[in-house]
């Protein structure tokens, strides 16, 4: 939490601290958030691909961030998470 590390987001930090627990490089890396300016644009400033959970329709700011209005159904999230749907992994709702 930015509790945790001192600064909130989208200070870079928080970020790189959570990729260092995560023992991940940004470009492997993405991250679902639900606030434009804390979780997306602090998301690629750090070179991390963000998804926006974008669950009131609001009008997206760069064209190029993939959105997200909620998450089901699971197998099209896992979609644009990944590329695809793991196949050694079962889906459960």
């Amino acid at each position: 939490t930015s509790e945790d590390v001192g600064v909130p987001k989208p200070h870079p930090r928080i970020f790189e601290v959570a990729l260092q627990r995560l023992a991940a490089r940004p470009e492997e890396t993405v991250l679902v958030g639900d606030n434009w300016h804390a979780d997306v644009l602090g998301a690629l400033a750090v070179g991390i691909r963000p998804l926006w959970l974008n669950r009131f329709a609001t009008a997206r700011p760069l064209a190029h961030v993939a959105e997200i209005a909620g998450f089901e159904p699971l197998a099209d999230i896992l979609r644009k998470i990944v590329g695809h749907v793991p196949t050694s992994a079962p889906l459960v709702s």
